[in-house]
């Protein structure tokens, strides 16, 4: 009797050892929209959690490359909560280079635009530093001049 209870011990405190863990993977970014301003554009970029945990984003360093061509984002800092497996949106505005200017407009026939972005994001809570990569693509939004999603 004395030695069940010793062993019934020791499984209950292997299973508690094996809790819940913390999953920390890096968000996915997506271009949600893109659209002219005046002479900047404006760059609404998606920010999905697969992640287990909530983070408190405090900085954004990524580069996109649109068809070929080369945007690098400004850096920012943030102050955006992203909640466990949730969903938030960070707008951004930029100056694009000529060539994806051009890509853009030659892309109003409705064809897609691919994108890839890079970089890094990061956490202060919990104090993490990942990286991002990830790609898609974007197309114009139909009547509606120098828009696309």
């Amino acid at each position: 009797m004395r030695k069940s209870w010793w062993v019934l011990l020791l499984v209950a405190l292997l299973l508690a050892a094996c809790g819940p863990r913390r999953v920390v993977v890096a968000p996915m970014l997506a271009v949600q929209e893109l659209r002219r301003v005046d002479a900047e554009w404006a760059v609404k970029l998606r920010v999905d959690s697969v992640a287990n945990v909530p983070f408190d984003l405090s900085a954004l360093r990524v580069r996109v490359d649109l068809d070929g061509v080369s945007v690098p984002l400004p850096p920012q800092s943030l102050a955006l909560t992203l909640p466990a497996r949730g969903t938030e949106t960070i707008d951004l505005r930029v100056t694009l280079p000529p060539a994806a200017v051009e890509r853009l407009s030659a892309a109003r026939d409705g064809r897609a635009l691919y994108y890839r972005i890079d970089g890094e994001i990061e956490s202060s809570k919990p104090s993490v530093r990942l990286l991002v990569d990830s790609e898609g693509r974007i197309s114009a939004v139909p009547g509606v001049v120098d828009q696309f999603r």
